[in-house]
């Protein structure tokens, strides 16, 4: 099993900002989607 590093980057010029509440699930679901495959299981985690 190797490691998973999420990046997000809000901001710019023409970006459009992330509210805390989308990020924290954004988090989730990459957080969900390891735990998915460190058990062995096809990642089906998704956001909303």
């Amino acid at each position: 099993m190797g490691a998973v590093v999420l990046t997000v980057e809000t901001g710019g010029l023409d970006a459009e900002r992330r509210s805390d509440g989308q990020l924290t699930e954004l988090a989730g679901m990459f957080a969900e989607r390891a735990r998915q495959i460190q058990n062995g299981k096809s990642p089906t985690a998704r956001i909303g």
